[in-house]
């Protein structure tokens, strides 16, 4: 991987992550048994392949609020906001979606991001607070079918936009203020991509057919290529999840044994990976709250866990207490919200949810109600 542009010193530490698969059992549900994960796993597969890289909630502070947007059964995106006081009624967006959404704030502007259902090309609508919502449109003509779910960014007064392509190639379209343009970043990738404002420079990730880590970094001269990642030392699936932390790049990403591998960039050592435990199905989503690297992901119990980083290392995982009677499922989001962590995620029975802890409380969960697709 190219340099990256950022000279803060690194701040993680491995802490007591190696210690994670001694309480595998804990989180994983299979008290007893000398391997969990891979027990679950094993008598599960077909129902990973199908919830794997699947349902995804797009959500993004904006201002003093919070904004959900969501794919309903009818392919049409909606989107919730809490103003600060109270969560407004869902607001229907319209449109017809292959895929989960991307949103992003872009200035004063609100930016939603999908992939057609009929013409698998890039599609997008914003809201500007002098004439409300623009209509649907095609950012500059898409050079290439598209599948699964976008990934925005905003850097500086760039918009970038990364999506795989059908012959999965990863395809960037950029807005740099005179208009959208179209590059071909390349590669042979198996998930989704992941977008990441490394201090003021654009990278993206995403696993490779060998099912490890690569990634893109934009400099001066252009885009560098695809580099591997170092080496996770297990195969992986799904979409990163992506962050920085001080001067380093993270990222977290789900093994096909169902541990949550963490691989971590400083410029004195490049990548180091490290294996957190855990037992998931779909992706594991990272933020940073205060100085607190935050990591949430569901169990093969269908509930809500988080483990988190501080200077005294990791807690290991913790189940969030409460949340839907049914289960949840999928990928959750996970967001800072001022020293809030915030999470998205989706019920069994196709209702979001939103669960919210900060230091010194217990978690509070909230039914968003809602449809979301299959």
């Amino acid at each position: 991987m190219r340099a990256l542009s950022d000279s803060e010193d690194g701040q993680f530490r491995p802490g007591r992550a190696e210690r994670r698969d001694q309480g595998h059992n804990q989180f994983s549900g299979h008290e007893g048994n000398s391997d969990p994960g891979k027990f679950w796993y094993e008598r599960h597969e077909a129902y990973l392949q199908k919830v794997r890289g699947g349902k995804r909630d797009a959500a993004v502070p904006f201002g003093g609020q919070y904004q959900i947007f969501q794919r309903q059964r009818d392919h049409s995106i909606q989107q919730r906001v809490w103003d600060g006081s109270a969560w407004r009624g869902w607001a229907d967006l319209g449109g017809s979606f292959a895929g989960e959404p991307a949103a992003v704030a872009f200035g004063r502007q609100m930016h939603v991001f999908g992939i057609d259902r009929a013409t698998r090309q890039l599609r997008t609508r914003y809201w500007d607070p002098a004439g409300g919502w623009s209509n649907w449109a095609e950012p500059g003509g898409t050079p290439a079918r598209l599948r699964g779910n976008p990934s925005a960014v905003v850097i500086g007064q760039n918009l970038h936009v990364f999506a795989r392509g059908e012959n999965n190639q990863v395809y960037e379209a950029r807005w740099s203020g005179g208009g959208w343009r179209w590059t071909n970043l390349g590669g042979t990738v198996v998930g989704d991509p992941a977008a990441l404002d490394f201090g003021g420079q654009a990278q993206v990730y995403a696993l490779g057919s060998d099912q490890r880590l690569y990634s893109n970094v934009l400099g001066g001269s252009g885009w560098g290529g695809w580099a591997k990642s170092g080496e996770p030392g297990a195969r992986l699936t799904g979409t990163p999840s992506v962050i920085r932390f001080g001067g380093q790049a993270q990222a977290f990403v789900q093994g096909l044994n169902g541990n949550v591998y963490q691989a971590v960039w400083n410029r004195e050592g490049g990548w180091t990976w490290h294996n957190l435990g855990g037992a998931i199905f779909g992706d594991p989503s990272a933020t940073v709250v205060g100085s607190t690297v935050r990591v949430a992901a569901l169990g093969t119990d269908s509930r809500l866990w988080t483990d988190s980083w501080s200077a005294n290392g990791w807690t290991g995982w913790q189940k969030a207490a409460g949340g839907p009677s049914g289960g949840l499922t999928g990928t959750p989001t996970a967001m800072a919200f001022g020293n809030q962590l915030q999470v998205t995620v989706q019920g069994l029975n196709g209702r979001a949810h939103q669960a919210a802890w900060q230091p010194g409380s217990n978690w509070w969960w909230a039914d968003l109600g809602g449809t979301a697709a299959n």
